[in-house]
């Protein structure tokens, strides 16, 4: 599962990387209640409840840093959600900043967590667009991210 979303912020690229590369700023992006906690400069360790309360963890290993650029990162093996994802900040104006987003994921459980996850596709782009509101409003609305 692919998703790209792009958006601009009233802040500066410096300004919104220093809020993205903070990884527990990130949880309300990832589906249902996510636990964010920060393992190490460049590795954090995720965990989500899903359908019926099971619970789904994996690391993530930042594998692009570039200060008020690019952000990527991709998870560790081993976890039970494979994925990716990246997120860049481009000025387009006076204080003005389109952020781009990509998030790719592989469901977990094989063929069965594929079709499943093929089913409600639309229900978890809809919960990362809604987790990706609050993040631009949070954004948008704070004196500082």
């Amino acid at each position: 599962m692919k998703i790209h979303r792009q958006f601009t912020v009233h802040r500066t690229p410096e300004d919104l990387y220093r809020f993205w590369r903070q990884m527990q700023n990130l949880a309300p992006l990832a589906p249902g209640d996510t636990v964010v906690t920060e393992k190490d400069q460049r590795t954090s360790h995720w965990v989500a409840r899903g359908p019926g309360g099971r619970e789904f963890a994996w690391d993530a290993r930042i594998t692009v840093d570039e200060p008020g650029r690019e952000i990527a990162w991709q998870s560790e093996p081993g976890g039970d959600v494979k994925n990716s994802g990246s997120v860049r900040f481009e000025i387009v104006a006076d204080r003005e900043t389109r952020i781009s987003l990509d998030l790719e994921f592989t469901p977990p459980a094989g063929l069965a967590g594929k079709l499943a996850a093929f089913l409600v596709h639309q229900h978890i782009e809809s919960e990362i667009d809604a987790g990706l509101d609050r993040v631009k409003q949070r954004l948008r609305t704070n004196a500082s991210p």
